[in-house]
C-alpha cells in the first residue's frame, strides 16, 4: 500500500508546473465597450512554480489599433488607440496527454490611450483577467501557447462603465529549468 501512494505522490510530482518560464506571444483585444478590435499585440511573461502545479505569473503586455481619419480641415489623420496592461496572479495547471493546460487569474493595471487631431486621453482602470490555454511542447525546453482572457475592468475615475475586453494571444514558452 505504501508503494502504490510513494509511486502516485511521483507520477503527480512529474506533472509539476515548469519551476520557471518566460514567454512572448502575439495578441489581439477586442473591446466590447468601444466596440473596437485592437489586432497588433505583444504580451511578455514569467511564471515561476510555487508548489506542485500552481504558479506565480506576471505579464505586461500592449495591444494597438490606427485608424485613418477625414479631419474637420479635410487632410487624413491618424487616430491611434492602445491599451497596456502590467498583471500578475495565480495559475494552475494539469497535463493533458501531451499538451498542459492552464488556467489563471491575474489582477492588475490597465492604461487606455487614445490621440486625434493632437489630443491625447489617458486612463488607468484596476482589471481582474481570469483565462485559460494550452501549452504545446515541442522541444525539451520550448513550447507553443494558445491562450483565451477576458480583461474585467473597474470604472474609470469619472464613474464611466469601462465593460470587458477579450484577449487572444499564441506564442512561445520557453523553460529556464526543467
Amino acid at each position: 500500500m505504501v508503494l502504490l501512494l510513494v509511486s502516485v505522490a511521483h507520477r503527480a510530482e512529474a506533472q509539476v508546473a515548469t519551476p520557471a518560464e518566460v514567454s512572448v506571444a502575439f495578441s489581439a483585444v477586442r473591446d466590447t465597450k468601444n466596440d473596437v478590435n485592437l489586432p497588433q499585440g505583444w504580451n511578455v511573461g514569467a511564471a515561476m512554480a510555487l508548489v506542485h502545479d500552481i504558479s506565480v505569473v506576471a505579464e505586461v503586455g500592449n495591444n494597438s489599433r490606427r485608424i485613418p481619419l477625414l479631419g474637420p480641415d479635410g487632410q487624413d489623420y491618424l487616430a491611434r488607440i492602445s491599451v497596456t496592461s502590467f498583471l500578475a496572479g495565480p495559475r494552475l495547471t494539469a497535463r493533458l496527454g501531451r499538451a498542459k493546460e492552464f488556467g489563471q487569474v491575474l489582477v492588475g493595471y490597465v492604461s487606455s490611450a487614445g490621440s486625434a487631431f493632437g489630443v491625447t486621453d489617458t486612463q488607468g482602470h484596476f482589471a481582474i483577467q481570469p483565462g485559460a490555454g494550452l501549452d504545446f511542447g515541442f522541444a525539451r525546453r520550448f513550447a507553443l501557447r494558445f491562450e483565451l482572457d477576458v480583461r474585467l475592468l473597474r470604472r474609470d475615475a469619472n464613474g464611466n462603465e469601462t465593460g470587458a475586453q477579450f484577449r487572444g494571444t499564441s506564442g512561445l514558452v520557453y523553460a529556464l529549468r526543467r
